[in-house]
C-alpha cells in the first residue's frame, strides 16, 4: 500500500491540482507551435535541423515574432493568416497567465482566508522586490486552464489543416481524410487578462470576499 504523501497546502489541493493542469497544458501548447512554423520551412525545403536549431535558439517573443514573419513571407491564404494573428496574441495571453501563476508563491493569509480561492504573491518584477498579491477561485483557475487547453487544441486543428488543405483526399493518411473536411479553425478571442494588486494587503478582512 501507498503511503500517503503529507498534505501540502491543506484545503486546497484541488487549487494546486489545477495549477498542474496549466502547467502541463501551457507546455504543450507551446510545443505545438513549433510545429506550425516548421509547416511552411518544410514547404520552403528548408534543413529540419536547422529549422529547429534557428527556433530554439530564439526567447519566447522572438519565436512569436518568427511565426508572423514566415507566414507574413510564405501564406496567401487571408483567413490562414487571420487565425496566425489571433494565434499569436491568444498564446501571449496564456504565457502570461502561466508565468504569473508559476511564479508566484502562496501567500500565508493569518486566519486561513476564503478556502475557495488560493491566494498568490509574487514581486513586480525582477528589478522591484515589492510585492503585489492576487486571489483567484478554483472556479477561475480551472478556467484558465480550459483556455489553455482550448488553444492547443484550436493550433492543432489549424497544422492539421495546412498539412492536409493541398493534398488530394485519396493521397492522404486514412486518418486524415476525415480531417479534410473541417474547416480552418476561426481566429482566436483573446481573453481580458488579470493583474496582481498593489499595494500590499496583508489583514485577511483586507482582501475582496
Amino acid at each position: 500500500m501507498t503511503e500517503e504523501w503529507p498534505s501540502y497546502h491543506r484545503g486546497r489541493r484541488d487549487h494546486i491540482h489545477a495549477l498542474g493542469v496549466i502547467a502541463l497544458g501551457y507546455s504543450a501548447f507551446e510545443r505545438g507551435l513549433v510545429t506550425i512554423y516548421a509547416n511552411h520551412c518544410a514547404q520552403q525545403h528548408m534543413p529540419y535541423e536547422l529549422v529547429y536549431l534557428y527556433y530554439s535558439s530564439l526567447n519566447e517573443k522572438s519565436q512569436l515574432k518568427a511565426i508572423r514573419t514566415i507566414f507574413d513571407t510564405y501564406e496567401k491564404e487571408p483567413a490562414a493568416l487571420a487565425f496566425v494573428s489571433s494565434l499569436i496574441d491568444y498564446f501571449n495571453w496564456c504565457s502570461n497567465a502561466r508565468n504569473t501563476l508559476l511564479h508566484s508563491e502562496l501567500y500565508p493569509t493569518l486566519f486561513g482566508g476564503d478556502t475557495d480561492k488560493l491566494y498568490l504573491t509574487k514581486p513586480i518584477s525582477r528589478r522591484e522586490p515589492d510585492s503585489t498579491y492576487t486571489w483567484l477561485t478554483l472556479d477561475e483557475l480551472r478556467d484558465i486552464a480550459d483556455k489553455i487547453e482550448h488553444g492547443k487544441r484550436e493550433s492543432a486543428g489549424f497544422l492539421i489543416y495546412l498539412r492536409c488543405r493541398d493534398i488530394p483526399a485519396d493521397q492522404l493518411p486514412v486518418g486524415y481524410r476525415a480531417m479534410l473536411q473541417d474547416p480552418i479553425p476561426s481566429p482566436l478571442v483573446t481573453p481580458l487578462e488579470f493583474e496582481f494588486v498593489s499595494p500590499p494587503r496583508t489583514r485577511i478582512d483586507a482582501w475582496p470576499p
